[in-house]
């Protein structure tokens, strides 16, 4: 349990529970590139838990087979999934299909691939599609469609973490090939403690850059991390120069109709907002950001922050007897 004095701590920062980092996997430059991102959250505080999806799309440039890793601040529970637009039950696919338009659609000539019509100029969209496979990273997909749970790197047997970093694909599962350009879906979320310390009473929420991200593991997070491995791990392979790989396009969607609805406050910066007439406010809010150094911020309903403020208070009251 945290401590009244480390509530305090940690609750001097409170937000910057999203976004992720991603870099190669040995602290070198390679072909590995991002091409697209986007980034689906629902926030549950009645469950103290944000869940997360994240659909990637990648290319291998280089000559040899490479690894990412993918950083999420917190302690984090993950799988990997191949990358769908067509489970009629799921509503995070339906707005994004919706969302998407004809930007991302199946192929014509391949049912395994995709295409993805990139953005230029902000909001312009290349009239040239780039082929996608569906077979996932290293085509770990090919022959088995069940997701993946995903072991972190560092083991970490407390409540909470600094980060968790993740090798993509995972090492049993082989590598992102040369030449390769693949799609998967990451489907993250983190609760209890890493709740508790990046969401708070909901009354500062923010998603951020990897930029800020990483200000934030460096400033507020690291500091207090007891895990040497993590601490290890951090500056050999993620804070050292080329390791990070800046994604070309980032998007973020925060679905009000899945989860928690959140109200967007004033002081974002660098996400462009996107107005879809076939997804309404009420469904998602969908933004475009600069990836270097966006900053949404966001908060829940008065009534909610009152609900949550009483919750914390409890559990701390409870922790300490």
């Amino acid at each position: 349990m945290l401590t009244n004095k480390k509530r305090n701590e940690i609750n001097a920062k409170k937000g910057g529970a999203d976004c992720i980092i991603f870099t190669n996997a040995e602290p070198r430059k390679s072909g590995l590139q991002v091409l697209h991102v986007t980034e689906g959250l629902s926030f549950h505080p009645d469950k103290q838990k944000v869940s997360i999806h994240l659909d990637i799309f990648c290319k291998n440039a280089g000559e040899k087979p490479e690894r990412l890793r993918i950083i999420h601040r917190g302690k984090i529970e993950a799988y990997l999934q191949k990358f769908a637009f067509s489970k009629s039950d799921d509503l995070r696919i339906d707005i994004l299909k919706r969302l998407f338009g004809k930007r991302i659609r199946p192929s014509q000539e391949n049912e395994n691939n995709i295409l993805l019509n990139k953005r230029v100029n902000c909001l312009g969209i290349d009239p040239i599609a780039i082929t996608v496979s569906l077979s996932g990273p290293g085509g770990c997909f090919e022959k088995n469609h069940q997701p993946v749970k995903l072991i972190p790197e560092v083991s970490n047997k407390g409540q909470d973490a600094a980060f968790t970093s993740y090798l993509m694909p995972p090492p049993h599962l082989g590598a992102i090939k040369p030449s390769e350009v693949s799609v998967f879906t990451l489907k993250f979320s983190f609760q209890g403690e890493s709740y508790i310390r990046l969401v708070g009473d909901g009354s500062e929420i923010t998603v951020d850059s990897y930029t800020r991200l990483m200000r934030d593991i460096e400033t507020y997070d690291l500091p207090y991390e007891k895990n040497v491995g993590l601490k290890h791990l951090y500056e050999k392979n993620i804070a050292v120069e080329e390791a990070v790989i800046e994604p070309t396009e980032y998007d973020i969607a925060i679905f009000q109709s899945i989860g928690q609805k959140l109200i967007l406050q004033s002081g974002s910066i660098s996400a462009t907002p996107i107005q879809v007439p076939s997804v309404s406010e009420k469904e998602a809010l969908c933004f475009l950001g600069q990836p270097r150094e966006f900053c949404l911020r966001f908060s829940y309903p008065e009534e909610v922050v009152k609900e949550q403020k009483a919750l914390l208070l409890s559990e701390t009251e409870v922790s300490l007897t």
